[in-house]
């Protein structure tokens, strides 16, 4: 997927938390579908 360091791919039932954990942990998130 060629992922750089401090990107998260997030694919799951709820993105919009993933991402915003995601954030509050320092890493920057990927939305995917």
């Amino acid at each position: 997927l060629g992922r750089r360091p401090h990107e998260l791919v997030l694919v799951g039932d709820d993105p919009d938390l993933d991402v915003a954990a995601a954030g509050q942990a320092g890493w920057r998130a990927i939305r995917i579908g």
